[in-house]
């Protein structure tokens, strides 16, 4: 029997870890997606099963490039990698840090998805899905949030069309 394999970008701590570990539980090889190589170590060992640490910065081309020569065949894809602001109201935040939010939220989706087409091409049965809520209709909150799951789904309906098997949203 073939194991699936999956990519969870950000996938050291908080929601990511916990998609993780439940893929790891079902009996999926998972990578664990993570800037920092120690935390990918880390959460690989307490999430168990066949998790395996990958150094993964969405919002770096040599980063991203890197990983996506590490992984031959990719099953499934899921874009968790996000960051958000320190609360300020928009009016009050600067253009920095929009930037950097964008960088890593709405572009480290394009890219990784990109880079690792190839790999999810290879699969029989390839699945990827952007952010919490970035696929289903109605989730949109305020402000940066709304803008930010707009744009992945714009992204995602794309690869969809552009590719129907690998972009099949879970």
């Amino acid at each position: 029997m073939d194991t699936s394999i999956a990519l969870v970008t950000g996938a050291n701590k908080g929601i990511g870890i916990q998609i993780a570990r439940q893929l790891a539980g079902a009996g999926l090889t998972v990578y664990v997606g993570s800037r920092d190589a120690a935390r990918g170590e880390r959460a690989a060992e307490e999430i168990g099963g066949d998790a395996r640490p990958l150094v993964l910065d969405v919002t770096d081309a040599a980063s991203i490039a890197g990983a996506a020569r590490q992984v031959d065949t990719l099953d499934v894809l899921i874009n968790n990698a996000g960051i958000s602001g320190d609360g300020k109201t928009p009016d009050r935040e600067d253009a920095g840090t929009f930037r950097y939010i964008y960088e890593t939220n709405v572009f480290g989706v394009v890219a990784v998805t990109n880079a690792f087409l190839p790999a999810l091409r290879r699969s029989a049965h390839p699945r990827t899905t952007g952010p919490p809520g970035s696929s289903s209709p109605g989730t949109e909150r305020r402000s940066r949030g709304k803008k930010r799951r707009s744009d992945v789904r714009a992204y995602t309906e794309a690869i969809r069309r552009l590719c129907p098997a690998a972009a099949n949203a879970a």
